[in-house]
């Protein structure tokens, strides 16, 4: 059975799909879709109507799926037996999708709004608003230091082994490491580190992004498609 997956692979919800794959010995070929770079995006449009040109999407013999938690559930009940669901229990599973909800859902796009209006470089850019930005970073912050508090006596999110939970919040969270939680966030928050550092470690998580980028100091809020600011820095 041939899995294609549309996204691409720096893309953190096609890393999560890719990872659960990875865990799960599933064999995925990767179609590269880059929506805001207007590669690709065309063909997923006609592939996948109901996916408003967003990523991942994946299509197999006989089904094809959008939106990351059904593609990840799909991927995490077909292959090899494992704990990425907890064990077993209703319980356990509906605490792992809860945190893989909030973290697809909340976590992402709070963070989204905050370091999204400052990558520089791309074809169809999100819209940059100052204010917008800096409630975005002001919500960030809030929602990653209650994460610090939940994380200060759990090695897991849910029960004892790696979970989606676990993934899921790692893999969001490398978002913002990559643009705005440079490295005086990283020493004041090292619950939040330690549980990154364990999953980023794990094999599957290593297989698909053997690095994770981690930027020194915050990106600034100016917009990067201002010629004025730019030609002046």
């Amino acid at each position: 059975m041939t899995f294609l997956l549309y996204g691409y692979a720096e893309n953190p919800r096609t890393r999560l799909v890719r990872i659960v794959a990875a865990a799960q010995g599933i064999p995925i070929e990767l179609i590269e879709v880059v929506p805001r770079e207007d590669i690709n995006r065309q063909l997923l449009l006609d592939k996948f109507p109901r996916s408003n040109g967003k990523i991942p999407a994946l299509e197999a013999p006989g089904i094809q799926l959008t939106e990351t938690l059904s593609i990840v559930l799909y991927l995490a009940r077909i292959g090899a037996p494992t704990c990425l669901l907890g064990n077993g229990s209703p319980e356990h599973e509906a605490e792992v999708v809860s945190w893989m909800s909030w973290a697809n859902q909340e976590l992402l796009d709070t963070l989204a709004r905050w370091f999204l209006p400052l990558i520089p470089n791309v074809s169809r850019p999100a819209p940059y608003d100052k204010a917008g930005v800096e409630a975005g970073k002001a919500d960030s912050l809030a929602m990653l230091n209650t994460l610090e508090d939940l994380l200060s006596d759990k090695t897991h999110l849910v029960g004892e082994q790696m979970t989606l939970a676990d993934i899921f919040v790692a893999v969001v969270l490398s978002r913002g490491l990559e643009w705005v939680l440079g490295a005086a966030w990283r020493s004041a928050h090292p619950h939040c580190m330690r549980h990154f550092e364990m999953v980023a470690g794990w094999d599957p998580v290593r297989e698909v992004a053997p690095h994770f980028a981690l930027v020194d100091a915050e990106t600034p809020n100016v917009n990067p498609y201002d010629k004025d600011v730019n030609e002046s820095a």
